[in-house]
């Protein structure tokens, strides 16, 4: 797991020479960046350009990248959905409360075709992540807080994410 600080816009650049070096000395099967900032517009309640130095140094990086991460690890926009920017894995996970109304999205941008691949319904949920280091794999669970109820499955493996067919749109 690597973590920036999407919030601080003093260090930037040495946030993303600290990534490269971590990138560049991860032997992982799966690397998993996480900071709290969507790089795209996933809802109407928050805009990429928020943190648009921070999200362009993001985007050129997976450019060039992106296929050495498994997955993406989000919050912000208070939803549970699972995503792909291009062929990279989200899970924005930031529903645990004041959850927002979100609707799927599908739409290139900058390269990137950014899709929903499942959105948990408006309320409140989590994203329970499994690692199975020695399969190089993570299965993911989204939950409902209200019950503990497994609502949608995924496996992630380098740089693909696999849902279940209990990931009904």
């Amino acid at each position: 797991f690597i973590i920036l600080n999407s919030d601080n816009t003093k260090n930037i650049q040495d946030q993303f020479n600290f990534l490269n070096k971590e990138m560049a000395a991860a032997k992982e099967k799966l690397v998993f960046l996480v900071y709290h900032h969507p790089t795209f517009t996933l809802t109407s309640s928050h805009k990429w350009t928020e943190k648009r130095d921070f999200q362009l140094k993001v985007r050129e990086f997976l450019m060039q990248n992106g296929l050495k991460i498994s997955a993406i690890l989000l919050g912000h926009d208070h939803i549970t959905t699972l995503v792909e920017f291009g062929s990279i894995p989200v899970i924005l996970a930031g529903a645990g409360r004041d959850v927002r109304s979100a609707k799927p999205v599908s739409f290139p941008e900058d390269g990137f075709q950014i899709e929903t691949r499942y959105l948990a319904p408006q309320t409140q949920h989590y994203v329970r992540m499994d690692i199975n280091s020695a399969a190089d794999e993570a299965q993911l669970n989204v939950v409902r807080v209200s019950d503990n109820a497994m609502v949608c499955a995924a496996t992630l493996r380098q740089n693909t994410m696999t849902l279940s067919s209990n990931c009904k749109p």
